[in-house]
């Protein structure tokens, strides 16, 4: 699963004590911080790149930092069998600048893409919704 996540923004991992857990980001981590003693064991792997959590308690409700280069994560653990996450790659997020908005209606926008020549947008709400 790959979590697109913007700077500053904190997530939230499910770990399961069925399977490892294992999260891969973008650039090598230089340090990490969080959890309680006894919550999970974590393995680093792929060169400093992925953390790898064995969980050791059902109990984990905890937040987690890890520390890059030029770049922190901040994200939230805690413990669900049903939404257990198993591998995880972290991607930074960018902002879409495909789209530009055109008119605002009711209960809809009409965008258009950027850059795309000859699309004339519909002139009625009801040419939008067919």
């Amino acid at each position: 699963m790959i979590y697109y996540i913007f700077k500053h923004q904190i997530f939230t991992v499910f770990l399961s004590a069925l399977q490892l857990t294992a999260i891969t980001f973008p650039d090598k981590i230089h340090d990490y911080v969080g959890g309680r003693k006894g919550d999970f064991s974590i393995y680093e792997l792929n060169k400093g790149r992925s953390l790898v959590y064995e969980v050791k308690r059902k109990d984990i409700d905890s937040n987690f930092i890890t520390f890059h280069k030029a770049s922190k994560y901040h994200f939230n653990i805690k413990y669900s069998e049903r939404l257990a996450n198993k591998d995880i790659e972290i991607s930074e997020a960018h902002t879409c600048n495909m789209y530009e908005l055109i008119k605002v209606l009711s209960k809809l926008q009409v965008v258009r893409m950027v850059g795309v020549r000859g699309f004339e947008p519909p002139t009625s709400a009801s040419q939008t919704l067919r």
